[in-house]
């Protein structure tokens, strides 16, 4: 529902939709400020660092106050998504600045897929990242962190402190890697490997991600191949780097993902403007669309499912 909300304000015209999508996100909103992936459900294993995190990007997405929308118990979503961070007194401290998704034994896990998820949260924004002018190096988690002037500003500084982890885990083998149920020896992760450019760019570290943007060019056509879900995650990832999703590694991913669905909608409806950018309508394959529609499918991937199956992040 959080990844519908982002999804269609960046489309636009569906206001009523989104109210009552938000409502709901409201509504079952965790006594810890926080949410899980199954409210209420059999399988409800409680407040988790993804849910949480993308319902905060999309109550942003969606023009409200996420430090402002407590639970009845008086508790706000940055209060639940910091609770995952692990913190200055973690071991190894490579792993300091990043997101658990869920307490592992009592202990707070390391795992990029969250701390993905919780970089765009802390910085207020969804995966339709706009590319910006900004492009300084990652840096770790600052020790001791300084007392923020308010839950916003302190989830900004936690969410630096998430892209640098990313950063540093991205260096030893260019891309992502997870040990997947059965499995002996991690493997390349893809999908998470793509959520991390997202966030690193959105945290204005081009520079810190674009090994591994190169690495996804060369490497992930077979994997997304018929899949909107893992074509919407590149879309992203190039959208968030400036890079041209039309060519990326030779491949045309708005024209793959078009190719996954009924015809793209709306194509002589004139400009529109998606996160302040103003964009003129070019076909079937407006940029407002491939936003929209890579939202959509795009978590689907990464930062929804992944963290539930891969909590032994690398």
């Amino acid at each position: 529902t959080a990844a519908a909300v982002q999804a269609l304000t960046a489309l636009g015209g569906h206001d009523d939709t989104v109210k009552k999508a938000v409502g709901w996100l409201k509504s079952v909103q965790n006594e810890d400020g926080g949410w899980s992936s199954n409210p209420g459900g059999a399988m409800d294993g409680g407040t988790d660092a993804n849910s949480t995190a993308l319902v905060i990007s999309a109550l942003a997405a969606a023009g409200e106050k996420p430090a402002e929308t407590k639970s009845k118990a008086g508790k706000s979503p940055y209060e639940a998504l910091l609770s995952f961070q692990l913190g200055c007194a973690a071991e190894p401290a490579a792993d300091r600045g990043a997101f658990a998704f869920q307490p592992v034994g009592g202990k707070l896990v390391a795992n990029a897929d969250a701390t993905a998820a919780a970089t765009l949260a802390g910085l207020g924004k969804g995966t339709a990242v706009v590319p910006s002018g900004t492009d300084t190096p990652a840096t770790a988690l600052a020790c001791p962190a300084a007392a923020a002037a308010d839950p916003a500003a302190g989830a900004a500084a936690a969410a630096q402190g998430g892209a640098g982890y990313l950063a540093e885990a991205l260096k030893k083998d260019g891309h992502l890697t997870a040990l997947t149920p059965g499995a002996d020896q991690p493997a390349a992760d893809i999908g998470n490997t793509a959520d991390a450019v997202i966030a690193l760019a959105a945290a204005g570290h081009k520079q810190s991600a674009a090994g591994a943007l190169e690495w996804l060019k060369g490497n992930s056509a077979e994997w997304a191949k018929g899949s909107p879900a893992a074509l919407g995650t590149l879309v992203l990832a190039a959208h968030a780097t400036g890079t041209d999703p039309k060519s990326f590694g030779g491949t045309d991913l708005v024209a793959a993902l078009n190719a996954t669905g009924p015809a793209p909608q709306g194509a002589d409806t004139g400009a529109t403007e998606v996160e302040g950018e103003k964009k003129e309508p070019s076909g079937g394959q407006n940029l407002w669309w491939i936003i929209g529609a890579g939202a959509a499918a795009g978590m689907g991937i990464g930062i929804l499912l992944s963290g539930r199956r891969k909590k032994n992040q690398l």
